[in-house]
């Protein structure tokens, strides 16, 4: 377990690593992945779908049998999980990147350390591509790093959180957020947009930008073509109002009605 102390020591806030979960004073606090996860993705439905069909298309030879079933069925969660396991190693080497920064270490000799699997021989080469457009996306970007895998808890409405980073960037004061995603979904900044409000009640500080940017994992995206870093943000008083869709979405997770 390991324990933060937030609001100058008002408040302390236990983590445990293993299972993602929040506590406070002993009792379980919502945690923002969760809450934002009420929203509904339809393209991720149809996604799973398409999956399904098209791996009993690829392993169909003459027999539907509950083997095939069984397979087809957890075909989406592997490929989910194995995605989820580069993104965190990409969401690694950033976050080790960024703390190389904040220790007044010069970014143009930082070294990532790539994770290997034998069972999967193209796992180091993954997490490298994403590093490398990462890198491409901070050669035309100005960014002084501020924040790296900050711990947040909304003492108002009992939410908590770990945000990405908060930077300057490009002269604007900004909530970064790292996504290894296919896509981009308008989930994604309700999802920061409660890290901002839990930030600025923590820190009274203002938050200028919401932005959320998509590192691609292959040489080419879902449509065929060259892949890059793609980006979605908000700014002004659009980052109060997605706080607000934030605080929406608290309140229905919480509700006795929706458990």
């Amino acid at each position: 377990m390991e324990t933060y102390s937030l609001y100058d020591g008002e408040v302390l806030l236990d983590f445990n690593p293993d299972t993602h979960v929040y506590y406070l004073d002993g009792k379980k606090v919502p945690n923002i992945t969760s809450i934002i996860g009420i929203v509904a993705k339809p393209a991720l439905v149809a996604w799973k779908i398409k999956t399904v069909v098209n791996y009993i298309r690829e392993h169909f030879f003459g027999v539907i049998d509950d083997e095939l079933v069984a397979e087809a069925k957890n075909e989406p969660l592997r490929i989910v999980t194995q995605a989820g396991d580069v993104g965190t190693e990409v969401h690694r080497i950033i976050e080790e990147y960024i703390n190389h920064c904040l220790e007044d270490g010069d970014p143009d000799v930082f070294e990532p350390q790539y994770q290997i699997r034998d069972d999967d021989p193209d796992f180091a080469i993954t997490q490298r591509r994403g590093w490398l457009f990462f890198r491409e996306w901070l050669e035309d970007n100005e960014v002084e790093w501020l924040m790296s895998e900050q711990k947040l808890y909304s003492r108002e409405h009992n939410y908590c959180g770990t945000m990405d980073a908060l930077c300057i960037l490009n002269g604007m004061m900004t909530a970064l957020d790292f996504k290894t995603s296919n896509r981009l979904y308008k989930s994604y900044l309700v999802q920061v947009a409660g890290y901002v409000g839990a930030l600025q009640e923590q820190y009274d500080t203002v938050v200028e930008q919401i932005y959320i940017l998509r590192i691609p994992k292959e040489d080419l995206d879902f449509r065929g073509d060259p892949a890059a870093c793609e980006v979605m943000k908000l700014t002004g008083k659009k980052i109060q109002e997605a706080i607000l869709d934030f605080i929406a979405c608290l309140r229905l997770y919480m509700s006795p009605r929706f458990k």
